[in-house]
Parts: structure tokens; C-alpha cells; sequence
């Protein structure tokens, strides 16, 4: 389903969610507003994942 190589979903904490809430474990990152400090490169890959997500959110899964 998700490439494991590519993405990450934040693993569901099941007994904390709900029919009303959807509680996820917490994932430190890097904030996509800062990647401007990033090299070429970087911006680069993390640009094309993002065009990647999309398409196969829309296309794939027809959910986004």
C-alpha cells in the first residue's frame, strides 16, 4: 500500500481513538516551511515524494 521506503504513517493508538477521534503516536520532523535552508537536493526529493503522495492519493486510493 504506502512505500515503506518512501513514507511513513504514524502508527493509530487504537485504544485512545474513537468513532469521533483518530489518535496517532507522534513523529519528529523537520517542518516542510523551513526546508528552504536545505540544500538543492533535498528540496528536490521531498518536492517530487509530495507530487508522488498526491497523485497516488488521488489516482490510487481515490481519497486524499
Amino acid at each position: 500500500l504506502v512505500s515503506p521506503n518512501k513514507f511513513y504513517v504514524p502508527r493509530i493508538i487504537e485504544h485512545l481513538s474513537h468513532r469521533d477521534l483518530l489518535v496517532s503516536e507522534f513523529i519528529y520532523g523537520t517542518e516542510i516551511d523551513t526546508l528552504s535552508n536545505y540544500p538543492q537536493e533535498v528540496r528536490n526529493r521531498v518536492g517530487g515524494l509530495m507530487i508522488e503522495l498526491c497523485f497516488r492519493e488521488l489516482f490510487e486510493w481515490k481519497c486524499m
